[in-house]
């Protein structure tokens, strides 16, 4: 059985790095890209991306 994120970053990095980097990238995907270029385009920025702390 493969550890998290094991296949795509090498087994160098340890089980819990892989996780926060897999959150990382799910929060990036969820709750930046989708708004990401519309803000670039508008020159605009936000103070803050989501809620969650």
């Amino acid at each position: 059985m493969t550890g998290a994120g094991e296949g795509r970053r090498g087994s160098a990095l340890g089980e819990e790095e892989a996780l926060l980097l897999d959150a990382v990238e799910r929060f990036l995907a969820q709750d930046v890209k989708p708004f990401a270029h519309a803000l670039e385009q508008a020159d605009e920025y936000i103070q803050r991306t989501s809620s969650r702390r």
